[in-house]
């Protein structure tokens, strides 16, 4: 190799070396322009199924949520419940003075059934009929139809009024034939009276003995930041 390179003229040393620097260049550039094609190929997704068919490949166990199908639950908050309510004619009495031996009972009122009232039976005109309940402060709201009662006599009026604590809370007068309804706000009452009493137009009757009023259907709503404790039957 020694005696061929030294017989061999300088033009011809120069050739030789310039070739070999061409094919070792060809073979670079060969080797470079696979590298970025198979770089390519990757990025593009080009032969993606022979690289991932290489891969090992996991199965999901039979604990693994199929996420595609999960639905969120939602939670829907929940509404504040509606306060209690219970009516009048179901709290015990706790005074009373009382012309008749049914306080409580059905009454019908221009035309119109309550079968929880608060009957009342005024006979004179020097004294009411008058009823107290304990209601210990457990009570927001009191709502009432007043009237006289369809079995009592016609062309007669009565009066009426409902004490909150002592302090007179409503009053009003009613007939035969029209009742009226009440709504008070009793928030911290302790005690409730409803009262009944003839008019002085009766001064010449002294007592009558077929008048009847009645607190129709009476209604306490529960104060829900002091309701009643529950009783022996809750």
């Amino acid at each position: 190799m020694s005696r061929w390179w030294a017989q061999l003229s300088d033009g011809m040393k120069v050739a030789v070396v310039t070739g070999l620097f061409a094919v070792a260049a060809a073979i670079v550039g060969a080797v470079v322009a696979s590298a970025l094609t198979n770089g390519d190929n990757r990025e593009t997704g080009t032969g993606a199924a022979s690289a991932i068919g290489n891969e090992p490949q996991v199965s999901a166990g039979p604990s693994s949520p199929d996420f595609a199908t999960v639905t969120p639950q939602t939670t829907t908050p929940s509404r504040a419940s509606a306060p209690k309510a219970v009516y009048l004619a179901d709290l015990p009495i706790i005074d009373a003075r009382l012309g008749g031996t049914a306080p409580l009972g059905p009454a019908t009122l221009a035309g119109k059934n309550y079968p929880r009232s608060v009957v009342m039976y005024p006979y004179n005109v020097n004294s009411r009929d008058w009823a107290s309940f304990d209601l210990g402060a457990h009570y927001s709201r009191l709502s009432a139809t007043v009237g006289i009662d369809s079995t009592s006599a016609e062309g007669h009026n009565l009066s009426w009024e409902i004490f909150a604590d002592g302090r007179s809370a409503r009053r009003g007068i009613v007939g035969l034939y029209k009742s009226t309804h009440v709504e008070i706000d009793v928030r911290g009452v302790q005690r409730l009276k409803v009262t009944a009493a003839l008019l002085q137009d009766f001064n010449s009757i002294g007592f009558v003995n077929d008048l009847v009023l009645a607190y129709g259907d009476a209604i306490l709503q529960e104060d829900p930041s002091n309701p009643p404790l529950p009783g022996p039957s809750s």
